[in-house]
């Protein structure tokens, strides 16, 4: 049995990398698609996969989504509060986590996707898609000469 690089106590002490720049972004006060990663689940069966992600405040008009092949990209703008919108009435912001501005994640699955066929649908602050996957070729034996 090998071990782990790091042993689990110390593993468990280190911060997350991840949450080191969230916490850094916010603090600079970054737009939030710099601070938070779009959020996934991927699920798949023989005939589909079927996707979630995370997008609190964004409309479904403000919502791409591409499939070329294999990739499936998704592209979005939110329009949360933002900072200079409040300093026109005297107030200053304290906290400001609001997603705002542009983001996007592209995923690049093991099946083609058939384009035509992908279902979208918003709903609560959740994207959830199902791509079905493209039918592979009819395998062909060679004849050995």
């Amino acid at each position: 049995m090998t071990q782990p690089a790091v042993p689990t106590r110390e593993r468990d002490r280190m911060p997350d990398v991840a949450e080191l720049f969230r916490r850094f972004a916010r603090m600079a006060e970054l737009p939030a698609f710099l601070a938070e990663d779009m959020r996934l689940d991927i699920e798949e069966n023989d005939h589909e996969y079927r996707v979630k992600a995370e997008m609190p405040g964004v409309r479904k008009e403000d919502v791409q989504v591409t499939v070329d092949g294999t990739l499936l990209a998704i592209r979005a703008h939110a329009t949360g509060a933002r900072r200079e919108a409040k300093a026109d009435d005297g107030h200053r912001s304290l906290v400001s986590e609001l997603r705002h501005g542009e983001f996007s994640r592209a995923v690049r699955l093991s099946h083609e996707i058939e384009e035509k066929k992908v279902h979208a649908r918003l709903e609560n602050g959740i994207l959830s898609l199902t791509c079905p996957k493209r039918a592979s070729g009819k395998q062909t034996l060679v004849a050995i000469q």
